[in-house]
């Protein structure tokens, strides 16, 4: 259940700004003009000792070249204990100017548990790959480590988090 609503999510917020796109020039990766980019993806992390994770990000921003994007993206991460909602700037670089690139993704923010009202740091360094299917549409596979730090009962959260989803 859990994941055909995260399904649904991801139709409801990336299909408008798919169907937006009708100009190829628009969502051009391959050029040197700034562009609309949007991140969608799922997760799973585990946090070593304490718990696992599964997440639903977006990322809203503009593409500046075929190797540079910078947005802010939001996360909704849970588990059975914790619904945790970090908001962050999203830098995203691809490291070769082809169709099948390795990509470095670095998140940066803050949050908030939501059962516990707790405010969190957030920060994670990601390394995967892409591949673009066309001008509009990519596929991403990441994997990497994540860090939650929890700031009034000064608990830290460290773990791998695991990756996948689509880029327009």
């Amino acid at each position: 259940m859990k994941i055909a609503a995260l399904i649904l999510l991801t139709v409801l917020f990336a299909f408008p700004a798919f169907v937006k796109a009708e100009n190829p020039a628009n969502n051009d990766t391959t050029g040197k003009k700034c562009s609309y980019y949007l991140q969608t993806s799922y997760g799973a992390s585990i946090l070593f000792g304490k718990t696992s994770l599964s997440s639903f990000s977006i990322v809203n921003g503009i593409r500046v070249n075929r190797t540079f994007a910078l947005g802010l993206g939001a996360n909704l991460e849970a588990d059975a204990n914790r619904l945790w909602l970090p908001v962050y700037l999203h830098f995203n670089v691809n490291l070769l100017k082809k169709r099948f690139t390795p990509v470095v993704i670095i998140e940066c923010g803050s949050g908030v548990g939501l059962k516990s009202m707790q405010p969190l740091i957030y920060g994670s360094t990601q390394l995967g790959l892409s591949y673009y299917l066309n001008n509009k549409l990519g596929l991403l596979f990441a994997w990497g480590w994540k860090t939650y730090y929890a700031v009034d009962n000064d608990n830290l959260f460290n773990g791998l988090v695991l990756r996948g989803g689509l880029t327009f």
